[in-house]
């Protein structure tokens, strides 16, 4: 008996020996192993609902009607012009009432400077017109009287002296008759005889005279009162692009004086255009410096509100017009408000340093009418940008990629197998399944884990 025994105890442990090699095969050749237990394993199981994809950014809130009161006095080479007084932020305003006074101190000196030279440049322009006038009568008087006074004056002048010349020589005429019997001296008929000379003499200057009046005095006199008037009409030119400049300079320098008082265009809410920001901080406030066109005062239109926000460039391709927004305000996050995105931005935002994140403005239009989006307030908008009312969905972790598949390690009947999937829209927690799994099914959400461990059918 001892000997069966002990033979018997030998063959039922070979036999167990057998029996767990042929278990352990089973379960190899079915894909599982020994490590393949549901014990300790995340699992999620599939749901069918609505499926949302959303970006959310945050936002600040202004209205797209927004009417910008900007600095017009000009800095002239200084840091801007000062705010003397500026009517306080939230005020409501109706159309002409006071909003900012700049300080306009240099401006109305200048003015006065301005005016002063206005005056003088008139001054200018009157005598330039007189002097032309002047010049213009002198020329006319010329042509049409002095030359003529004088050209018959020097006709008078050779008139005489031929007729003093005719007279001496008829007297020497009658001297060399009077000579040749001795009634005269020689001294006598030598003084008639010059006298012929003289009258001769005198004769032919006066035609000498009245030829140079004719040849070249005339045209050169001409000449010179023609220039002196050209000379005045140029003056009076000068005088007149002067006091043009003047006047102008005048007028802009009104205009500055004027700008400096700004009053309100339309009925709305004080909003100061303050801006804070990485690199520039702009504070509205009296005595703040303001540069020519910054602006210094919004008046929004508080029926048209929008959010502007920016959207990274990896997601800017998402965002569509018209896509649905839910918006969240900072002051109230537990209560949403509508909207939709009305403009994507073409182009996106300069950066502001080296590296920076390049972003794209997205305009968002409040849709909500409650009137609970006011100016100024921070918010956050969630774009929708895809939404699927009846979907079957899983965790976006719980879908692994294998040779260019994608694939999710399910449970079936105690063990874990790999499915081929087809996947649709996902978001930053799901992913939508069009193929490989039903509502129910339970999936690993760690499959890269177990990835070693699980067989995966050939591609």
């Amino acid at each position: 008996m001892l000997r069966k025994s002990g033979f018997v105890k030998p063959l039922l442990i070979s036999a167990l020996s057998l029996l767990g090699i042929i278990l352990a095969a089973l379960f190899w050749f079915n894909g599982a192993s020994d490590e393949n237990l549901l014990d300790n394993q995340l699992l999620f199981t599939a749901f069918r609902g609505e499926f949302v994809s959303a970006i959310t950014e945050s936002g600040e809130v202004e209205s797209s009607s927004n009417v910008e009161i900007r600095c017009e006095v000009k800095s002239r080479g200084s840091g801007g012009t000062a705010i003397i007084s500026i009517v306080p932020e939230g005020t409501f305003v109706n159309k002409g009432d006071f909003l900012v006074q700049f300080d306009d101190t240099t401006l109305k000196d200048r003015l006065i400077e301005q005016e002063i030279l206005v005056a003088q440049n008139k001054a200018s322009l009157i005598q330039a017109e007189n002097d032309l006038v002047a010049a213009g009568e002198m020329a006319k008087e010329y042509n049409k009287g002095t030359y003529n006074l004088e050209l018959e004056t020097v006709e008078a002048e050779i008139a005489v002296s031929r007729e003093n010349l005719k007279r001496a020589e008829e007297y020497l005429k009658f001297s060399n008759q009077l000579s040749a019997k001795s009634f005269i001296t020689r001294t006598q008929l030598q003084a008639d005889e010059f006298s012929v000379t003289k009258a001769t003499i005198e004769l032919n200057l006066a035609i000498q005279k009245r030829d140079v009046l004719i040849g070249f005095t005339k045209s050169r006199t001409e000449e010179q009162l023609n220039a002196e008037v050209k000379k005045l009409e140029a003056s009076l030119e000068a005088a007149k692009s002067t006091l043009r400049l003047a006047e102008k300079r005048e007028k802009e320098f009104s205009q500055q004086v004027d700008k400096c008082r700004i009053v309100a265009p339309k009925s709305g809410q004080v909003v100061y255009a303050s801006e804070n920001d990485r690199d520039n901080s702009i504070i509205i406030e009296e005595g703040a410096l303001i540069r020519d066109g910054q602006e210094v005062i919004y008046l929004p239109d508080p029926s048209k509100m929008q959010v502007r926000t920016k959207v990274n460039d990896s997601k800017i391709n998402f965002v569509k017009n018209g896509n649905e927004v839910e918006i969240r305000l900072d002051s109230a996050p537990d209560a949403s408000i509508s909207g939709v995105v009305r403009e994507v931005a073409t182009f996106p935002m300069p950066q502001r340093w080296y590296q920076a994140p390049i972003e794209y403005e997205v305009f968002v239009d409040v849709t909500d009418r409650s009137g609970r989006a006011k100016s100024g307030l921070r918010a956050k908008a969630k774009i929708i940008v895809d939404r699927k009312p009846d979907s079957i969905q899983i965790p976006a972790s719980a879908v692994v990629r294998h040779e260019g598949e994608y694939f999710v390690i399910a449970v079936e009947s105690g063990r874990y197998v790999s499915r081929k999937v087809t996947l649709g829209s996902n978001n930053d927690k799901f992913v939508v399944v069009e193929t490989g799994i039903d509502v129910g099914d339970e999936v690993l959400i760690n499959p890269e884990k177990q990835k070693e461990k699980i067989e995966f059918p050939k591609t």
